[in-house]
């Protein structure tokens, strides 16, 4: 069985170097025209040269360059191919077809590109990158290749349309991405790396969709998702999936609710003033930093979905807000909540103080709960509890389940082969709380 997943692994790589390789080039020259399956006259086999090559398939690589000139390109049909490039064109891409793309995609900084349609990146077992040179993108994008992976080099603008994952790795490689709704929530085989960079949401509806994690890797790494539409024509949703995240940050102040559904885990949790927030019924969110702060003007709102109780936990130290309306909320882990003095008690509520924060009780050392040691290390490593039960769990940079284990005991020692930074994350009945771990085989930890 090893050894033929062995065989079609070499095989697929065969064939990705074989279609890089009898790649054929073609260049659109002779100005205006549509790119459909029957005109010709528009593309050469050389840059500026004469018409009358074929129309690009999956096997070619298309250019737009500087011999194409200021030409209007009608995408008036389903186009394809395999890289395309647009370095040095001045003109513009339009239509409201579908562009299917099977390798690199670049646009250049000097053209236009409002096409509409749809762009569909279906490349397999092949590493690409996304390249748009600040040109914003007005057409839904796909990613939808199996084995495929995508790599962003610069910032991705899609403001008004959509963005899915369905199959194949996107890598925004510390890039900022803007889109009205990011979708994720079918069972192909996929992984999500979202970076250090800002994700933001600018549709209504259900702007983030992870319900459905089947087969999905996912590393939120340091990034921020912020959802920013401030529409009143439409509840925002949230569809965390339960998965750990590192910022989300509601920036919008609706008079309609963001609704956060899941049991979900986060860095910082952070909403602006005006904000109404629902939350998934029975449901617990684990956050290490609780950023909740309304005015005097704009309260922000917080309830549980239909009036259900929901729950907020936080692992250590001062929860400090004002100006809150709190309905059926459950505050636990081992902070302590102070919802302000100027915030309002709507009922059914536990856990929470309703006067001004005392600071002066907070440690803001360590709280020696738990420890791992040695880190970095070469690979083994022991874990010191004292905070029992406990769960641990520890996963890879791009959030898969390394070791999962529920124990009693003050200590447990874990051995780990490859190098590489790890997360560990420790759960309790009081709370939450993480580590990075880095194995380094060359360490000289023991």
């Amino acid at each position: 069985m090893k050894k033929n997943l062995v065989r079609i692994g070499l095989l697929l790589g065969l064939i990705q170097l074989w279609m890089n390789l009898s790649a054929i080039n073609k260049y659109w020259v002779g100005g205006n025209g549509n790119w459909d399956p029957t005109n010709t006259a528009n593309w050469s086999l050389t840059s500026g040269g004469s018409g009358g090559a074929p129309v690009p398939t999956f096997a070619d690589n298309v250019f737009f360059d500087i011999n194409s000139g200021t030409a209007s390109v009608g995408l008036n049909a389903t186009c394809q191919c395999y890289n395309i490039d647009c370095t040095g064109f001045t003109g513009d891409l339009f239509g409201n077809q579908s562009l299917h793309v099977k390798g690199n995609f670049k646009l250049g900084s000097g053209m236009s590109f409002t096409f509409s349609g749809a762009i569909g990146f279906l490349g397999t077992s092949g590493t690409f990158t996304v390249t748009t040179n600040g040109i914003v993108i007005n057409a839904q994008i796909v990613f939808n290749g199996i084995n495929g992976i995508w790599i962003l080099t610069d910032n991705l603008s899609c403001t008004g349309v959509d963005l899915e994952l369905l199959n194949g790795t996107l890598n925004a490689n510390n890039f900022n991405i803007t889109v009205k709704n990011f979708y994720s929530s079918t069972v192909g085989s996929r992984t999500l790396i979202m970076g250090s960079g800002i994700w933001t949401l600018t549709g209504i509806g259900c702007v983030w969709d992870l319900s459905n994690s089947t087969n999905l890797n996912f590393n939120s790494n340091t990034s921020t998702i912020k959802i920013t539409n401030n529409t009143a024509s439409e509840k925002t949703t949230f569809q965390g999936g339960g998965l750990v995240y590192h910022n989300l940050w509601i920036a919008n102040n609706s008079t309609l609710a963001n609704v956060i559904y899941g049991s979900n885990i986060f860095n910082e949790f952070k909403a602006d003033p005006g904000t109404i927030l629902e939350f998934d019924a029975f449901q617990t969110q684990i956050v290490s930093l609780l950023t909740i702060t309304g005015t005097a003007s704009e309260h922000i709102k917080l309830n549980g979905v239909n009036g259900n109780q929901w729950t907020i936990s936080v692992p250590n130290g001062l929860v400090c807000c004002d100006y809150l309306d709190l309905y059926n909320s459950v505050a636990t882990g081992g902070a302590t909540f102070y919802a302000g003095a100027n915030s309002y008690d709507g009922g059914s509520n536990s856990g929470w103080i309703f006067s001004s924060c005392t600071t002066d009780i907070f440690d803001k050392g360590t709280d020696n709960l738990f420890k791992v040691y040695p880190n970095p290390t070469s690979g083994h490593f022991s874990i010191f509890l004292t905070d029992l039960p406990a769960e641990i769990i520890i996963t890879d940079m791009i959030g898969r389940q390394i070791k999962k284990s529920q124990t009693y005991k003050n200590q447990l020692d874990f051995q780990l082969s490859n190098d590489g930074l790890y997360f560990i994350f420790i759960i309790t009945n009081n709370g939450f709380r993480t580590e990075e771990l880095i194995v380094n085989s060359c360490s000289s930890s023991q």
